[in-house]
């Protein structure tokens, strides 16, 4: 019998809280934070108020797809996005189009070093999404 440790909602919600209470101390710049599990499901999600529309569509879709892409390949999407680059491989070479190479996405680990779930960030500046993810990432105690 296997047994496997995943993300739950508790660590899912803790994380984008402290994402979105981040977030919130420059309101002027709304964010979407996404957790999923170790499969690529979401397990949480919040956008803040105060995005355009056609912005809100593209924040929300974008923080998933952070998130997904980084579950599904074990690793940050900078280090995706890098990996690409190196071997020059195009990103529609996988055939999922929820997969990006922008930064904003990382994994969740368990003390073992297993992936066990993974956050996205969208709204700023890719670097800035980065940075906020590790905010959610550091306040989920693993």
């Amino acid at each position: 019998m296997y047994k496997k440790e995943i993300l739950g909602l508790e660590e899912a919600q803790t994380a984008v809280r402290a994402c979105i209470e981040e977030a919130s101390k420059d309101p002027s710049r709304p964010v979407a934070v996404a957790v999923t599990d170790d499969a690529g499901n979401l397990i949480c999600f919040e956008r803040m108020d105060g995005n355009g529309i056609s912005n809100a569509k593209l924040t929300t879709r974008m923080s998933i797809n952070k998130a997904y892409t980084s579950i599904m390949m074990n690793r940050p999407t900078r280090d995706f996005s890098e990996r690409m680059k190196q071997l020059n491989v195009e990103l529609a070479t996988w055939g999922d189009p929820a997969m990006t190479t922008v930064q904003g996405g990382l994994v969740f680990k368990n003390e073992a070093g297993q992936v066990i779930g993974a956050i996205g960030v969208s709204g700023l500046l890719a670097d800035e999404d980065e940075k906020l993810a590790y905010v959610g990432l550091n306040a989920v105690k693993l």
